[in-house]
Order: C-alpha cells, then sequence, then structure tokens
C-alpha cells in the first residue's frame, strides 16, 4: 500500500517548494500462516524529514472498556535476541529496573490468549521503558486520549474523561530500527505478530529472521541470492523458465542461526505443484509446509514456506509433480 503523509487539517508532510509534492511512503507486508508479518516501510532518499518517529506502541480500548479489561498490570515484555527480558508494569510503586541491551523485541501481555509482538533488526534502540504509576483507580480507569475521528475534533489528541469512545494508552515502548538505504530509496523492517510463545521463545524466530542460516544448494539449476530480510524468505531462481526440476539444498542452522518457519521464493520455477521432503522424510501438504504461486509476465514463481524449527542442519527437497496449478 502507498500513502501520503497529512496531519489531521488535511496538510501535506514536508511539502517540496517546487514540484508541490509531499512525502509518500509505500508499505509493503508479507503475512504468513505462523501469524508473522513483515512489514517494510518506504520513502524517496531525503523526502521524510525531521522530526520523524517510526514505531510506537499504543494499545486501545473500545467504548465501555477500562484499562484493566485490556492489558495486565505487567504491561510489556522487553528482550533481546540473547534471551535477555525484563517486564515492565502499572503499579503504584514504581522502581528503577535494570534495563538490558540491545533490545530489539517487545511483546504486550494483552488479556487474549495470543498476544501481539514486534520485533527489529540488530541496532534497534528501544526507548520510553518504565513501570507505569497507576494512581488511585489503578487499573479501573479510561485510557488516556483519544483521537480524530471519534474524538470529533481535529487534534491529535484529547485527554479522555470517561469511557464513551474508543482511547488509547501507554505509546510504551517506542523504537528507531536501523534504517537501509539503496538507489535513492529508505526503508526499514520489522516482524509483526501474535502469539502464545513467550518472550524467549520469540527469540528463536527472531534469530532465524536476523541471522538466517545459509541456504546451499545441492543438486538442480539454480542459484541463491541469499536471505531477505524485507521478504523474511530466501530468494532463488531457475535458470530456465518455468522449468521446475528437483532443487536440493541444506540449511546450516545452529544455535545462533536456528532455522524457524523458513520461506522460500523460486523465480521462474512454472505451474507445477511440488512435494517436499524434510531431512529425507516426505513431509505433509498443509502441516508441515504450504505453497502458493505469483504470475508475473512471461514466468510463474513458486512460494514455500516450510513450518520447521530446529538448531541443527536442515535438508530438504523439492519435488516437481506433474500437471500444473
Amino acid at each position: 500500500c502507498a500513502y501520503e503523509a497529512q496531519n489531521t487539517y488535511g496538510n501535506f508532510w514536508n511539502v517540496d517548494q517546487k514540484s508541490g509534492w509531499g512525502c509518500w511512503i509505500d508499505e509493503y507486508y508479507y503475512i504468513y500462516p505462523d501469524a508473522v508479518a513483515i512489514r517494510k516501510p518506504s520513502w524517496k532518499k531525503g523526502s521524510l524529514g525531521h522530526p520523524r518517529q517510526f514505531q510506537e506502541s499504543i494499545p486501545f480500548t473500545h467504548p465501555g472498556q477500562v484499562i484493566g479489561d485490556v492489558i495486565d498490570e505487567d504491561y510489556v515484555t522487553v528482550g533481546n535476541f540473547n534471551g535477555e527480558t525484563q517486564v515492565f508494569s502499572y503499579t503504584e510503586n514504581p522502581v528503577k529496573k535494570t534495563i538490558p541491551k540491545d533490545l530489539t523485541m517487545q511483546l504486550h501481555n494483552f488479556k487474549a490468549q495470543n498476544k501481539p509482538f514486534i520485533i527489529f533488526e540488530p541496532g534497534n534502540e528501544m526507548k520510553y521503558l518504565k513501570d507505569m504509576k497507576t494512581g488511585p483507580q489503578g487499573m479501573n480507569k479510561p485510557g488516556s486520549c483519544n483521537h480524530w475521528p471519534v474524538g470529533q475534533q481535529n487534534c491529535d489528541g484529547r485527554s479522555v474523561q470517561a469511557t464513551d469512545r474508543p482511547t488509547s494508552f501507554l505509546g510504551f515502548p517506542i523504537s528507531d530500527p536501523p534504517i537501509h538505504e539503496q538507489n535513492g530509496r529508505c526503508w526499514w523492517n520489522g516482524l509483526y505478530g501474535m502469539t502464545k510463545k513467550s518472550i524467549r521463545d520469540l527469540a528463536v524466530t527472531g534469530r532465524s529472521w536476523a541471522f538466517a542460516p545459509e541456504f546451499t544448494i545441492r543438486s538442480g539449476n539454480y542459484t541463491v541470492d541469499g536471505y531477505d530480510r524485507s521478504q523474511r524468505a530466501y530468494i532463488i531462481h531457475c535458470t530456465g523458465i518455468n522449468e521446475a526440476q528437483i532443487l536440493a539444498g541444506e540449511f546450516n542452522s545452529s544455535k545462533e542461526s536456528p532455522f524457524a518457519n523458513a520461506c522460500i521464493y523460486i523465480s521462474r520455477w512454472g505451474e507445477s505443484e511440488c512435494r517436499l521432503k524434510i531431512n529425507d522424510n516426505e513431509a505433509i501438504r498443509n502441516k508441515d509446509y504450504r505453497t502458493g504461486f505469483i504470475h508475473k509476465p512471461g514466468h510463474t514463481d513458486l512460494v514455500i514456506w516450510i513450518a520447521k524449527e530446529s538448531f541443527g542442519p536442515v535438508k530438504i527437497t523439492i519435488i516437481p509433480e506433474t500437471g500444473s496449478i
């Protein structure tokens, strides 16, 4: 998707005086069956300007809800890829806590089976980490702000007095992810999702993405472009066009670079469905793996998503099936 940044009064952000154009943002999302998505915001270099903020964690309440209806008193757990974590809470007596370094993950403790989380690349800076003083009402108070259009005022926020409208609260943590730059464009990557896992288990997902194991072709006329964090996928090219053939390869997974629900994108595969073997064992479609096709002018690409976690090497064989999709 794409959108032009503007405020509640309809004014465009950072307008170029010569062209009259404001800042346009392109957002790319890749959503996978494990309820993990990649978010990639992208913009023309120099068009974004300052000040700018890329991420802020803001829960919402429905009309009639208070904060305690939505989130636990231990409202967020943060951590890094080394497994170091810290919990921050709503409490009457906030205390100074030890904050781990190199924070890349945040898991929000909603009152739901599946908790929302965000994972950023190494080099992320996470701010505003603290316990929140509850006051006499504790968790039984409405959120702090509501916004246009539900606030019926063209403003960025209005202090809430009652639970009559949707409201937001917290606004923490706030992250500054690493910015990439190439060919006149800038972007950042983040993993967003819902999970029942603990934040330590999420570190496996994060490491498999931030430190993805190398994939080596063992047989088949294919080339590997490497791992693209912005797609959470290995990019592979078939040397022919629509000429699917057996692809055998191996991931050099380890504790430092685990294999966790990997996606393989094979350009120019064609329209043949496929079977998958994992470590020489036949995998079960729609349980152990899923497939999809992307049709482009002149050729068709295969996407194969593999549901598996491993801290050791993983061998795969992708076998074309007779017929077409």
